[in-house]
């Protein structure tokens, strides 16, 4: 027999739906620098990325995933709008 599952956040960890959405948070500030988490699995030549915490899929233009690879390898997250929100919502 299976065990009962718990309901979310009963293990000391907060729900995903308790969590404030990427979009509800400021934008990553310009110039930050950024890596990998390393349980993070990316596929489809960078385009898709899993993993964070809570874990979830990611799926970015080849031009976005670029850019991620960029910042995993030192590049700083430039000024520019939808770079900074793209950054805030990379799982981590």
């Amino acid at each position: 027999m299976s065990e009962p599952r718990r309901a979310a956040g009963t293990d000391g960890e907060p729900s995903a739906s308790a969590l404030p959405s990427a979009s509800a948070l400021p934008p990553v500030p310009a110039g930050m620098r950024l890596r990998p988490d390393p349980g993070l699995a990316t596929m489809r030549g960078g385009t898709v990325i899993l993993g964070g915490s809570p874990y979830r899929l990611l799926r970015l233009s080849p031009a976005a995933a670029a850019m991620v690879s960029g910042w995993w390898d030192g590049t700083p997250v430039p000024e520019r709008p939808a770079a900074q929100a793209l950054a805030r919502r990379h799982p981590s």
